[in-house]
């Protein structure tokens, strides 16, 4: 099972110190306790091509928790990275 929380947070660019607000869905594996946590837009536009994706906040408002299946969480974790998600961090 995972544990799915979509939320806000600040993205800051560690070159230009640019910042914005993006939402975020992260994925938490119930049984290994492993994270990864998916962004839209990683980087800044300035930065695009870089290798080094930009930090990003704690959660900023509402936080909203889904429990799902592994498959079903799958699923979802395309989905967003099909609408302009982008993997910001992954727990190994």
């Amino acid at each position: 099972m995972y544990r799915v929380y979509e939320y806000e947070a600040t993205r800051t660019c560690p070159s230009c110190y640019g910042q914005e607000t993006v939402p975020v869905a992260a994925y938490v594996n119930e049984d290994t306790g492993k994270e990864t946590v998916l962004a839209k837009r990683i980087r800044c536009d300035r930065h695009a091509g870089s290798q080094v994706p930009c930090k990003l906040s704690k959660p900023i408002g509402t936080i909203m928790e889904i429990r799902m299946a592994s498959a079903d969480a799958y699923d979802y974790m395309v989905e967003k990275i099909r609408s302009g998600y982008g993997i910001s961090y992954i727990e190994r």
